[in-house]
């Protein structure tokens, strides 16, 4: 009851009603467990195993409430079929002890500026100049079945489709460090415990992930300090790029008036609007892109049918229904039928037409805005959620050029840095990325992983900022913070013990996109919208096609040729501005830190 609720009067009112033991009491077992699951000079937190061969990995990031200033982290790794039990364990005899005195710990000072750090990347490659992200069989199944019946979204459809073979991952949470987690020493710091973890748990490299602001640190430190930190990869964190992108994406449909048509249709609520073009709040983002992009797409699709013989279309929709439902034999099915792929591939070459200018600059535009969010994205997406390394490093060189293109300098130079790193990692640390350390799966579903930063912020974040369960009361005591740390493998354990006890641990959900009453949501919002874009201005007919300006499809109005230019020139411009730098960092190993022009 103390974990679940946090409240000293509950523990109080119960224990006098005779149904717990007193609020004393608690903390005092709580201070035993540190005490027991805390060993000297030992950084894995209790409840990992010291072995090889389960992907482990860390993530630091900062929490910073009121006046608590504080680096917190999550150690996280596969878990064994096997049940899992803590060595050492010494029984103790007498009075609990209710205070924790945890060892404090120096943190040695770091001086060297980081400006002094010099970065080589590759030349770029063929392959990283010329790959296009290409609209895939299952995509575009489920696409030609959504114009046809009401469906999931995409994220719901595929994960009837994925198999995850990866077990689980258990999460640990790291003691925290009582400091800001920008600061140079902090940053070198969280470093060496993320090495001395591997080393505990008999891997030969370590990997660790952090948002932006201290992985630009991390990099620098790795560099001064080589060849101390060669054996640690540096991952940036997905969810933090994402909202970059997002960002990115909302700044490109500004004054496109996609804004005033989403909230006609009642897709979005008017107060929410700055949230999502600000790109702030990842769900909303998720969900409203998605909704928006597909109904584009639909509105696209619908005037490239019109100019194929309704026979070929028809022939087309009675294979997508008699495709079988295993995904195996589905994906089987739709690349060996001729018609299929004849047909996915006339739409992809009209796609990128489009895209080219063949309807005009207003179809052109939400073309792009299409492929950003129905092919980069959503691919983004699959690659994270079935932690595919090599998928990730195959898109990571189109979304460093969107940041390019839309003037998001600080994703677009260390994106450059993360994915030369990434791709350049030697077979031993891309194996331990591949066990599972690349992303996170907390749950039984298939296509449920989700980003390292993600987690932790869902996790040690979410729990530390609970004004009755986090550490928020323990502001004034590091001790107290050490202690919350340390027993939280415990105190869950305990939790689930109970709920068990009482049959009220609940099973699996699906994913929240299949249910009944969301599908019915999603398709009715874009049911919506498309009558709403219809009635105002549809992009991809007339009189949008036949006017040679890029128009605001909710007033009409033409952009000026300046932000014209800027806008259907972006993603070209932006692999043009990407290749250039990594030209000039490839010849000159101090120009990565310089301005970018």
């Amino acid at each position: 009851m103390g974990t679940l609720t946090g409240s000293k009067t509950i523990l109080q009112m119960l224990n006098r009603l005779g149904h717990t033991i007193s609020y004393d009491e608690v903390k005092g077992i709580e201070t035993e467990f540190a005490y027991t699951c805390s060993y000297e000079n030992v950084e894995t937190p209790d409840g990992m195993r010291l072995e090889d061969g389960y992907g482990t990995g860390l993530a630091w990031d900062n929490y910073d409430v009121n006046i608590l200033h504080a680096t917190v982290g999550i150690c996280y790794q596969n878990k064994s079929p096997q049940a899992y039990q803590s060595e050492n364990v010494e029984m103790r005899v007498g009075r609990k002890r209710r205070r924790f005195d945890g060892s404090e710990r120096d943190i040695q000072p770091f001086c060297i500026p980081l400006k002094r750090a010099k970065f080589q990347l590759d030349y770029p490659s063929d392959e990283e100049s010329h790959s296009p992200i290409k609209l895939q069989n299952i995509d575009f199944h489920w696409f030609l079945q959504s114009t046809q019946a009401k469906m999931p979204l995409f994220t719901g459809y595929y994960s009837n489709f994925v198999r995850d073979n990866l077990p689980q991952q258990t999460i640990c949470y790291m003691e925290p460090i009582s400091a800001f987690p920008t600061r140079n020493d902090v940053v070198r710091e969280a470093m060496n415990r993320s090495l001395k973890v591997a080393d505990e748990t008999r891997q030969e490299y370590a990997t660790v992930t952090y948002d932006l602001a201290v992985a630009l640190k991390a990099y620098s430190i790795q560099v001064l300090e080589a060849p101390r930190f060669d054996n640690l990869l540096i991952l940036l964190g997905n969810f933090h790029l994402e909202l970059s992108l997002f960002g990115a994406i909302d700044t490109f449909l500004d004054e496109s008036g996609a804004g005033y048509l989403l909230t006609e249709s009642g897709v979005l609520a008017e107060g929410s609007l700055t949230g999502f073009i600000g790109g702030k709040f990842y769900n909303r983002c998720t969900r409203v892109h998605q909704i928006l992009a597909n109904t584009m797409e639909r509105l696209l699709y619908q005037q490239y049918v019109n100019t194929k013989p309704s026979d070929d279309i028809d022939e087309l929709m009675m294979i997508v229904e008699n495709a079988p439902s295993d995904q195996l034999m589905t994906e089987q099915y739709l690349q060996e039928n001729e018609t299929f792929q004849n047909h996915l591939s006339s739409y992809d070459t009209y796609f990128n037409e489009v895209m080219n200018g063949r309807l005009g600059p207003t179809a052109s535009f939400w073309a792009m805005y299409i492929f950003m969010v129905n092919r980069l994205y959503r691919d983004l997406q699959l690659a994270v959620r079935t932690n595919d390394v090599s998928l990730y490093v195959s898109l990571l060189p189109a979304v460093v050029d969107i940041f390019f293109g839309l003037n998001r300098p600080n994703y677009a130079r260390w994106g450059s840095l993360f994915f030369h790193n990434l791709k350049n990692c030697n077979d031993r640390i891309r194996e331990l990325l591949d066990l599972g350390a690349f992303s996170i799966r907390r749950t039984g579903r298939n296509f449920a992983r989700s980003s390292i930063d993600m987690t932790l912020e869902q996790t040690v974040n979410r729990d530390a900022a609970s004004p009755m369960r986090g550490m928020v009361s323990y502001r004034n005591s590091d001790n107290a913070m050490r202690r919350w740390s340390i027993t939280t493998t415990q105190r869950r354990m305990s939790v689930s013990e109970l709920r068990n006890l009482l049959g009220m641990e609940s099973g699996e959900h699906p994913a929240k996109q299949l249910c009944p009453g969301r599908i019915k949501k999603d398709n009715s919002a874009m049911s919506a919208l498309t009558d709403t874009v219809t009635n105002a201005c549809d992009p991809f007919t007339n009189p949008a096609t036949e006017s040679n300006k890029l128009l605001n499809i909710a007033t009409g109005k033409s952009a000026s040729d300046g932000t014209q230019v800027y806008l259907l020139k972006a993603l070209q411009r932006g692999h043009e501005k990407h290749q250039k730098f990594q030209n000039e960092c490839a010849e000159d190993n101090q120009r990565f830190l310089k301005r970018i022009s």
